[in-house]
């Protein structure tokens, strides 16, 4: 019997392979789409910035996130075992609490997309949640294994995600996270997916 030790290293879009048996691969995606929807008067409903705010502002403005990202180009018959959401934190103000992810029920377009008609346009229970206590110019990391597995096996499904502060009301918790319009492309948000063929 011969036993083979693998060393696997793997990069974005990479195929890592042991024995002549492909174990892992690793793709990095942008989101298709990326907003946020305020309560904020003169916003009109959201905003489209080089950042991604979310939670509940000192200004008592509630702001939700909303992102989308495709997963067609995942091979047919592939197993997702990981999924992590990347956002860059620059900036918070008040108490720093978590944010939270949730499903995304409802398809919704960026440049229409209002707070009236798409807060509520999120399943009840959170994903996962994370951020709480981050430092500005820190990645921020969540699990979306759940979501990732979904969207591949249903893409007619996939509305994509909201990103929700955990206080709504009570105490101010404010995060911005760099978002795909971010001039610097290194800090845009990421949806980093690992997977075996």
């Amino acid at each position: 019997m011969r036993t083979v030790l693998c060393w696997t290293v793997l990069l974005a879009g990479a195929l890592a392979v042991c024995g002549g048996h492909a174990l892992a691969a690793k793709v990095v995606l942008s989101p298709i789409a990326a907003v946020s929807i305020s309560t904020h008067p003169t916003d009109g409903d959201k905003v489209t910035s080089a950042s991604l705010p979310v939670g509940f502002d000192t200004d008592n403005t509630l702001y939700r996130g909303l992102m989308q990202f495709d997963l067609s180009g995942l091979p047919a018959g592939a197993t997702i075992t990981k999924a992590t959401l990347r956002l860059y934190q620059v900036g918070a103000k008040g108490v720093n609490l978590p944010v939270y992810v949730y499903r995304t029920n409802k398809s919704w377009d960026a440049a229409t997309v209002t707070w009236a008609g798409h807060a509520a346009s999120f399943s009840p229970t959170a994903i996962t949640s994370g951020g709480g206590g981050a430092a500005n110019g820190t990645w921020v990391t969540y699990n979306v294994l759940i979501l990732a597995k979904s969207w591949y096996s249903t893409p007619g499904r996939n509305f994509g995600l909201m990103l929700r502060g955990s206080s709504e009301g009570g105490d101010w918790s404010f995060h911005r996270y760099a978002s795909k319009d971010q001039g610097d492309n290194p800090v845009h948000p990421r949806l980093v997916i690992e997977y075996t063929p």
